[in-house]
């Protein structure tokens, strides 16, 4: 039975405040940076009356799973809290200048589910946000086709259609409407390869009708090879701005933040995607 955080014996029923569930997998050992910011916007949180669990401050439930396996063990446990309002997911390997201010900005913009910008790791530091340009024959992710997103307003809230779990808020009514499995990783058509399991479940998810916005002032670092927060990362790869643009433009393709629209239709009819092992096997 997950417990809530008590403070001074004041149930957090009268406070009036959102029960934010807290999931962070943990696939190594969280770098000190993470952990830090991790407990202090917890506490935090739990000191202005959110609602929160306990057992999300340690994430002992969730340490070194295979990675689709720990994310679908924290929605069941999200849904089997029958009080808990959003779910917040944080990887271990994130880093932020305010976590607590940048949860609350999520819930306070009132969408289905908001990210924030995280970048790739290498150089040069793309941020790793797109669309789809192609839903395929199949319905599902399988044989679908999507796009970075190089150039976005960096001042306001902008909807798309996929991009990391490094930061991102959801609402209770997405994952009670996606059936189980919420997290696998599908075949790519296109590539030979698979789909990595965040963007098939935001494919899956806007296929339901669920909206995607991400927030370009939550301050998100990532860390590995080097750390950056948003401002810093937009420097970071500035210079390759053009160049990126530019191949995707030989592509014959945009790739700023509008969406394709024909898409946005078949998102919105919200029919929800098929059962993608039944996808044609051939290339696209």
């Amino acid at each position: 039975m997950s417990k809530l955080v008590t403070l001074n014996n004041l149930p957090f029923a009268e406070k009036k405040k959102p029960h934010i569930m807290m999931g962070r997998p943990i696939s190594r050992n969280p770098m000190w940076e993470n952990q830090i910011v991790f407990q202090r916007a917890f506490l935090q949180l739990a000191e202005e009356g959110y609602g929160l669990y306990t057992e999300d401050l340690e994430s002992l439930n969730w340490w070194l799973k295979h990675h689709c396996a720990s994310r679908n063990d924290i929605v069941q446990t999200f849904l089997n809290r029958r009080d808990c309002d959003y779910l917040v997911w944080i990887d271990d390997d994130m880093s932020f200048d305010d976590l607590a201010r940048d949860i609350k900005k999520m819930i306070a913009l009132d969408k289905d589910m908001v990210l924030g910008v995280t970048s790739c790791k290498p150089s040069p530091h793309v941020p790793l946000l797109g669309k789809f340009d192609k839903i395929g024959e199949s319905g599902t992710i399988v044989d679908s086709t999507g796009r970075h997103i190089y150039d976005f307003p960096t001042d306001k809230p902008f909807e798309v259609d996929y991009g990391s779990f490094g930061l991102v808020c959801m609402k209770r009514k997405v994952l009670e409407k996606m059936p189980r499995p919420w997290f696998y990783f599908p075949p790519s058509v296109k590539t030979g390869g698979t789909w990595g399991e965040d963007i098939t479940f935001f494919f899956n998810a806007k296929m339901w009708g669920f909206e995607l916005w991400c927030d370009p002032s939550l301050e998100c670092g990532h860390l590995g090879y080097t750390a950056w927060h948003h401002i810093k990362r937009a420097d970071h790869w500035e210079d390759h701005k053009e160049k990126m643009m530019k191949l995707e433009k030989d592509l014959g393709c945009n790739a700023n933040h509008e969406l394709y629209p024909e898409v946005q239709k078949r998102f919105k009819e919200g029919l929800g995607p098929k059962d993608w092992w039944y996808a044609p096997t051939k290339t696209v």
